[in-house]
């Protein structure tokens, strides 16, 4: 058995080099093509750069991956947090977060989570952009349990984390994070989206039915399943080396 240019054990640290870049989601399918191909010195193993103060890797389905470290903040204390930094919040959002249902969507505090953005462009239909679908997008690619995991702290982390200039660089004007709707001050059922506009950088909160449809020009954040265990990884790339050469051997 082969692996591009190289054989048998010689190949199993870079199998698990691989591995280990692909649990931490920024391989692309164009490098792995070129892993399979043996032209190991086009691998750039590294982070794809679009910001001069922050660096964004990318998923195998080629997605901005942002990573944000949970507070375990109130929804009280998040608000006063992103306004003492001037960010805005809306007055739709500051219902949401001073819903008690909020207490229900806070994160573990200090744990660090990955959050795949899916571009509204992968829907082409605005008819067809309706949050189920999206979730259905986000259970395919990323879990049946991502519904579980997609909490509405994500996107006051978001908010920090990601700029409007950034958002601007990425040609998107907004991102939702499609958890669970907590009604807002008018009893609607809402989530949480990070927005840019001419007054501000905004966390805002819109309607989010199954049946609501969302404009193109936004993006949708997914948290990525926790990552396994480095030596599950590794057993995993070693019974892979072993299989594949006993096949070549029959």
């Amino acid at each position: 058995m082969t692996i591009g240019t190289l054989s048998g054990e010689k190949s199993l640290g870079l199998v698990m080099d691989l591995c280990q870049r692909l649990r931490s989601g920024n391989r692309t399918l164009d490098e792995l093509a070129l892993f399979n191909e043996g032209r190991f010195g086009e691998l750039a193993f590294g982070t794809l750069r679009l910001d001069d103060k922050r660096n964004f890797q990318t998923d195998s389905f080629g997605r901005i991956i942002v990573t944000v470290k949970a507070t375990g903040r109130s929804g009280e204390e998040q608000i006063a947090h992103l306004e003492s930094l001037k960010y805005r919040v809306s007055d739709y959002a500051k219902s949401v977060l001073r819903n008690p249902a909020y207490n229900q969507q806070r994160l573990e505090e200090g744990k660090e989570y990955q959050i795949a953005l899916v571009r509204g462009t992968e829907i082409r239909k605005e008819k067809d952009r309706t949050t189920k679908a999206l979730k259905a997008i986000g259970a395919k690619d990323y879990g049946n349990d991502v519904h579980i995991r997609t909490k509405a702290e994500l996107a006051c982390l978001l908010r920090e984390t990601v700029s409007d200039e950034q958002l601007e660089k990425w040609g998107i004007w907004y991102i939702a994070i499609l958890h669970d709707p907590i009604a807002d001050s008018d009893g609607n059922p809402c989530v949480l989206h990070v927005l840019r506009d001419d007054e501000g950088c905004w966390l805002d909160a819109r309607w989010g039915e199954p049946s609501d449809c969302w404009f193109v020009e936004g993006a949708f954040g997914f948290p990525l399943p926790e990552e396994k265990p480095l030596e599950a990884v590794f057993n995993e790339a070693r019974c892979a080396v072993r299989d594949a050469e006993a096949s070549g051997q029959d």
